[in-house]
């Protein structure tokens, strides 16, 4: 039996977990496309968190920490047979309510674009991560990040019609 001294106290754990669900969620509905796959992977990523009982050493690496674990759970979750032959058809719009409702069809539009592309622009403009931020993070040379950052605006304004500011 684990000594009841390493095991979070409710209050931590809903601290971390408020100052992180938005992220988690947003990160796996980008990669799944469904929200209730969203919420399963969302659940599991906490699930993971409470397990490893882990320690950060700030809010970045914990920011971090939760990015990763994201990333690659909704990869793994990809990569499983029934989840890349089936057809989803529910239209895609929980992601909007986390937005400005204005924004739906930039939205939309970036749902849309490769996850190579969509990746790098979510955490470039929601996550604020610099460039040589997310090659740590990405385990990615910063000349490809630039390079998809340029190419899924170019296609980001393909998509929503040329009509885009900065």
């Amino acid at each position: 039996m684990v000594s009841s001294s390493l095991l979070r106290t409710d209050e931590e754990f809903a601290a971390v977990y408020n100052r992180n669900i938005k992220r988690v969620y947003q990160i796996c509905f980008l990669y799944l496309k469904n929200h209730h796959d969203a919420e399963d992977a969302s659940q599991s990523v906490f699930e993971k968190y409470i397990k490893l009982n882990k320690i950060f050493d700030n809010e970045n690496h914990e920011k971090a920490w939760f990015i990763t674990v994201t990333k690659n759970y909704c990869k793994d979750e990809l990569r499983n047979y029934w989840k890349k032959n089936r057809v989803d058809i529910e239209k895609i719009e929980e992601f909007q309510s986390y937005g400005d409702s204005n924004n739906h069809i930039l939205i939309d539009a970036l749902l849309d674009l490769p996850s190579k592309y969509k990746v790098v622009l979510y955490l470039y403009y929601f996550e604020g991560y610099s460039i040589k931020e997310m090659s740590r993070l990405l385990h990615r040379k910063e000349s490809t990040l630039r390079n998809h950052l340029s190419t899924g605006r170019h296609l980001l304004k393909i998509d929503i019609g040329g009509y885009y500011e900065k």
